[in-house]
């Protein structure tokens, strides 16, 4: 038992391990603020990762969710704006409760989860490259939005107290967006334990379906319910960043796919949890944190993060997928058996 233990989250142990030895090379690394900082840089990441691996589990390679992200936060930045930014980017417009914030942000979580389930699903084109047009497409639209003649601005700061306490507030030495974390986990653990629905979040879809209209439905939700973590991560990371501006938080998705895989997500789907795929997000975090603090510089940090990706596949010798997920509609067989 203890063998397989090891030989499971190998790559997970030699991340600690290797963060071990940076402490004993650095002992001002292992600050109660270092950690801090770490849970802060890795808590918006880990949210995001929650959709990320939802959507990988059910054999969905959705690459589209930093940009998804980049967009909310770019768009709530600029309705959050408070009125004494100095570079305010609408000046007529009132600054936006934070409930209308997240829900305009909602609606893009939406929007994005009708055309991506109904290009997979309709059209047949590959999730893979369909969140890669559509990501593309959102880049797009950040880089217009933040050249409307109203503002002109590409660089937003300046937020009102309760969209910057998203990222700013702490209760005690915990920040809130650790404690909004630590709730997501646990109602996902609750519908996915408790509901019917969360079947439908734990096996490999089928594709090929032919009840194209059950097909939507599903990937709809699996999508709507990715989206809306994706966007409420790009608010949390715009408060805490206390800026934003074309190329918002590009390299997130680099973060959030190695810390997937490392935590033992299969890159085909039907094997990992969301939970794992939290604490491998949190430990790439602090392993880049910790180059950081030992100033490597940032080409070395994407490159052992992008072969701490490869690496974690190769290692993932568990590939056979589960079933796809029984549908109301749709109770065909998964055409693989």
């Amino acid at each position: 038992m203890i063998q397989t233990f090891f030989k499971r989250f190998a790559l997970e142990i030699a991340v600690i391990l290797a963060l071990a030895v940076i402490c004993a090379v650095e002992p001002g690394f292992l600050s109660m603020r270092n950690f801090r900082n770490i849970l802060m840089i890795a808590c918006p990441l880990m949210i995001m990762g929650v959709g990320f691996s939802i959507c990988l589990i059910n054999g969905i390679q959705d690459f589209s969710c930093a940009s998804i992200a980049s967009l909310a936060g770019v768009i709530a930045a600029s309705l959050s704006q408070s009125e004494e930014a100095s570079r305010k980017m609408f000046s007529d417009v009132l600054v936006l409760p934070l409930p209308a914030v997240l829900g305009i942000t909602l609606v893009i979580a939406l929007a994005a989860a009708v055309l991506h389930a109904s290009f997979t699903s309709f059209g047949k084109v590959p999730s893979f490259v369909s969140s890669i047009a559509l990501g593309g497409a959102f880049v797009g639209i950040i880089s217009f939005y933040l050249e409307l003649p109203e503002g002109g601005y590409r660089v937003l700061s300046g937020f009102s107290p309760s969209f910057s306490a998203l990222g700013a507030l702490f209760f005690g030495a915990i920040p809130l967006q650790a404690l909004i974390l630590l709730s997501l986990l646990a109602i996902f653990f609750v519908v996915m334990t408790q509901f019917k629905i969360g079947s439908y979040f734990n096996g490999v879809q089928n594709f090929n379906a032919p009840n194209k209209v059950a097909l939507f439905i599903k990937l709809f939700i699996i999508f709507a319910f990715a989206n809306i973590l994706y966007t409420f991560a790009g608010c949390v990371e715009a408060a805490r960043e206390n800026r934003v501006g074309v190329g918002f938080w590009a390299d997130a998705l680099f973060s959030v796919v190695a810390g997937t895989l490392l935590g033992t997500v299969s890159v085909k789907g039907g094997k990992g949890t969301v939970l794992h795929s939290a604490i491998g997000i949190f430990l790439v975090s602090a392993l880049q944190y910790a180059l950081v603090f030992l100033g490597a510089q940032s080409g070395i940090q994407k490159i052992l993060i992008c072969a701490l990706m490869v690496v974690s596949v190769i290692v993932d010798r568990t590939q056979n997928a589960r079933r796809a997920t029984p549908f109301p509609l749709e109770q065909e067989k998964n055409p693989a058996e």
